[in-house]
């Protein structure tokens, strides 16, 4: 399993920070919370208001990629020390 999260949106759109994390380097519970949250919530067409951020999750499993987007409020507790930022380095 791979998880690729990409932030978009905000003041500064032309800044999208990554995070690409190995499910090796996960737990087994946040790599269920992140296969759940992938499959089951549905893609989010815009942020809740102009200056927000959005945050794309693409999870890459036995050759199939996965697909979801998320406000911050909407993203799981388990997986936001994960959310990329320009202040933290790359995973």
């Amino acid at each position: 399993m791979r998880l690729t999260i990409k932030r978009v949106g905000g003041q500064l759109p032309t800044l999208q920070p990554k995070c690409v994390v190995d499910g090796k380097d996960l737990d087994a519970e946040t790599c269920e919370v992140a296969r759940a949250f992938v499959r089951d919530t549905p893609r989010r067409q815009s942020a809740p208001h102009a200056d927000a951020f959005v945050y794309i999750f693409e999870l890459e499993e036995d050759g199939k990629t996965l697909t979801t987007s998320a406000s911050f409020q909407d993203v799981p507790e388990a997986l936001r020390p994960m959310l990329p930022s320009p202040r933290k380095k790359p995973m």
